[in-house]
């Protein structure tokens, strides 16, 4: 399913706030989990297995649903495992390295023109210059 429509790309941004990674992550996170059908007790069995333990502890995997904290490497790389992806398919551009940045997302929605939501804290001078542009090429 990845038609134009339905692509989403991700733009990180340099000191956006931390939180907006990490509801991205656990949005990420949540979707994976909803494609395969798992609870957060199945993700932490499966991640289990590329920890190099028996188990992993589903307080953890509640952690990042929630938004609440993003896995370090370790954990990353055994939820990614277990998910059969990628850790930047679940995490924001930049975001492993730098926690600090957050994506804007922008889809396509035809006839020449895409959706923009964004989350970035700006100058109200700037908040009122990026609406002004936004009223002047809305698409009604």
């Amino acid at each position: 399913m990845s038609t134009k429509a339905t692509q989403t790309q991700h733009v990180a941004l340099k000191h956006a706030p931390k939180d907006a990674v990490k509801r991205e992550f656990a949005k990420r996170l949540q979707e994976r989990l909803f494609e395969k059908g798992w609870s957060s007790a199945d993700l932490a069995r499966h991640a289990g297995k590329f920890t190099g333990k028996d188990h992993f502890e589903r307080s953890n995997i509640s952690k990042y649903i929630s938004g609440e904290s993003i896995p370090r490497d370790k954990h990353l790389r055994a939820i990614c495992g277990a998910l059969g992806c990628k850790p930047e398919d679940l995490l924001p551009r930049n975001a492993a390295t730098a926690g600090d940045h957050v994506p804007i997302e922008v889809r396509d929605a035809g006839n020449g023109n895409a959706w923009l939501r964004l989350e970035v804290a700006l100058p109200w001078p700037k908040v009122t210059e990026v609406m002004n542009i936004i009223h002047a090429h809305r698409v009604e």
